[in-house]
């Protein structure tokens, strides 16, 4: 694997080499992106909608950590 610019080019090379499926990386690049606006905008985030988030997105994450330990 070459070395990614960005949260963005990781998934998607992650996806080419076959080590996630496209649509959990769509998933994955959407979390980043909210875990941008999390560290940027902290101040106005509505809680609500973080919880939601995390427990919407809990079996994603194992589903990367499952296809990432593969490759350890």
């Amino acid at each position: 694997l070459s070395l990614p610019a960005d949260h963005r080019q990781l998934f998607e090379l992650l996806t080419k080499h076959k080590v996630v499926s496209a649509s959990l990386s769509t998933k994955l690049i959407s979390m980043a992106g909210f875990r941008n606006v999390l560290v940027h905008e902290y101040l106005d985030i509505d809680r609500r909608r973080v919880y939601g988030v995390l427990t919407k997105s809990l079996g994603d994450f194992e589903k990367f950590i499952k296809a990432v330990s593969k490759l350890l």
